[in-house]
């Protein structure tokens, strides 16, 4: 990943930009709702993203507001059907299924996806030769719920090939910070058991609490899904609850700030090296 002064960028998916947001002076919130925040921080991410990127962000981005299940939506298949909601914040307009989610992929290269984190994994999921792309939500619960495979699994029903899907985990919390209590652990310890993946690697036992390594579980998953993890995974090492960058937290966390806690964006989007020219 590729640092910048208020994002992180993510190479070698080909003709894709993958993008998370830093702290900085965004204050998005975890709604879809127009508010002052919301709006104020589009606006401002935006400008980043221009002036460091000389990316622009398109009229509409697709989003997902995310209910921690394991539902992923076809965009494609959901247009047949349904019609999406549209919230406007400024020039920038969030449109999003109604149906509650915590994944969407696409094969439409002209769709930009977007999703909101504050302490779960955001995981870019990219065929660049077949044009077969995603986003997911996982937290604790998505991992438990296979989320990530499910979506993978949909990506090859759409065209994608297993061999050339390139995930990307991006920040979230880590092992150190991520605690709960033993009725959770004990799920874990299930799903581990039944995975085959050796659970006393990736938790352990702090006081009264149980740490888990979120992030290292769904890479063995990954593995086991078919994924080349030694050369198709890119797994951030950065904490959001704990890293921090010039004297500041560098993420959005919201098990350490509770409800005053803002949210880390997430973008992914194909690089029209054409379309961009005229932002440079």
């Amino acid at each position: 990943m590729k640092e910048y002064q208020n994002f992180v960028v993510v190479e070698g998916l080909g003709n894709f930009t993958a993008i998370h947001s830093k702290k900085a002076d965004y204050m998005f919130r975890n709604s879809v709702n127009v508010d002052m925040d919301n709006i104020s921080s589009m606006i401002v991410f935006e400008h980043d993203l221009r002036i460091d990127l000389s990316l622009s962000l398109p009229d509409e981005l697709y989003w997902m507001e995310c209910a921690h299940g394991d539902c992923i939506i076809d965009l494609e298949e959901y247009e047949e059907e349904f019609h999406y909601l549209k919230v406007s914040l400024g020039r920038i307009k969030l449109v999003y299924p109604r149906i509650k989610c915590d994944g969407i992929i696409t094969s439409d290269k002209n769709k930009v996806l977007a999703l909101l984190t504050a302490d779960c994994m955001p995981v870019y999921l990219v065929d660049d030769i077949n044009k077969v792309f995603g986003l997911v939500h996982s937290g604790w619960k998505g991992v438990l719920g296979t989320i990530v495979p499910k979506a993978i699994r949909k990506m090859v029903k759409k065209g994608a090939k297993l061999e050339n899907i390139k995930v990307v985990i991006g920040p979230s919390i880590s092992i150190n910070a991520f605690e709960v209590d033993s009725d959770v652990a004990h799920q874990f310890v299930l799903y581990m058991n039944r995975n085959l993946i050796n659970a006393a690697s990736f938790m352990f036992k702090k006081g009264e609490k149980y740490h888990i390594n979120l992030s290292g579980i769904l890479k063995e998953v990954l593995r086991k899904e078919g994924i080349n993890v030694e050369n198709n995974l890119l797994l951030s090492n950065d904490c959001t609850y704990l890293n921090m960058e010039r004297g500041q937290y560098k993420y959005h966390s919201y098990r350490r700030d509770k409800a005053d806690s803002g949210r880390n964006i997430s973008i992914l989007m194909y690089k029209d090296d054409e379309k961009q020219k005229c932002f440079k």
